[in-house]
């Protein structure tokens, strides 16, 4: 059955089929409204010169976390949810913690992609299209929703005069080509502005989330406009602990076991 999927999956004729069905269903969901725009008495985007994006699924608990640990280590950067979960419940919930720690959150149209790569990617465009191009701030991100702050981080201070943060991703396929991983990446807008932005796979390419902005972007990166984060273990940015698959897997581990993981390893890398 694996090399029957990987037969249809480089096949040019079918490659050419699925890329024109992610496409098309990409160019729909961006068309679609938000399910839920609830934002804190008179927060403002024009006030927020940096933002960072994280999509939740299914996991209010990472999100608690995230909340708790951005607060108490991150300067200047606005963090701002938006949800792409799949189920009602918790939704609910993560709507709710949101409004009662004064986060902005935006729940994500109902997501029809099966795939959790193309899923979290058309997340990202819309996020992209939808409101960042809308709120216009100077810098912005993603952060996966299982990925927490341990020290501190400041979205402006760290990009500076660069355009481009992030961890990079080679392809094995290509070794000449790379993208930023979707779970730790920033950019200042100005220097996406007139470019197709699109971060979905790019298969050909070899490239996961976020790939098909290789011959866009990247492509065209100069190494005095970029910086490459390292991670170590489970430790991104020397500053950001990485719960590896939480919001998918391991859904039963509880808060103070997360926090206990993030706080050794705050301890070793800080050491």
């Amino acid at each position: 059955m694996r090399l029957f999927s990987d037969i249809l999956n480089t096949n040019p004729l079918s490659r050419w089929f699925k890329n024109a069905r992610n496409r098309c269903l990409n160019a729909l969901f961006l068309k679609r409204a938000a399910e839920t725009i609830q934002l804190p008495p008179e927060w403002r985007p024009e006030n927020h010169a940096a933002m960072c994006f994280s999509i939740a699924f299914n996991h209010p608990g990472c999100i608690e976390i995230l909340i708790e640990s951005w607060r108490k280590f991150v300067r200047n950067t606005e963090l701002v949810i938006v949800d792409n979960s799949s189920k009602k419940e918790a939704r609910e919930q993560i709507c709710s913690l949101c409004a009662k720690h004064g986060i902005p959150y935006i729940g994500l149209p109902s997501n029809w992609e099966w795939s959790v790569n193309r899923s979290h990617a058309i997340s990202m465009n819309w996020i992209y299209y939808n409101v960042v191009l809308k709120w216009n701030p100077g810098f912005f991100g993603f952060l996966d929703h299982d990925c927490f702050p341990f020290a501190p981080f400041d979205l402006q201070e760290s990009l500076k005069n660069l355009n481009l943060m992030g961890l990079r991703r080679n392809s094995l396929k290509k070794p000449q080509c790379w993208n930023l991983w979707a779970g730790f990446c920033f950019f200042r807008l100005s220097r996406l502005n007139g470019l197709k932005i699109n971060f979905t796979p790019d298969m050909e390419l070899g490239l996961d989330t976020g790939g098909a902005n290789w011959q866009s972007l990247y492509s065209k990166t100069d190494t005095n406009e970029q910086t490459f984060v390292k991670i170590e273990g489970s430790v991104v940015n020397d500053s950001f602990y990485h719960a590896v698959s939480l919001g998918h897997k391991n859904k039963n581990t509880t808060k103070n076991q997360i926090l206990s993981d993030i706080e050794n390893a705050a301890k070793l890398h800080l050491a």
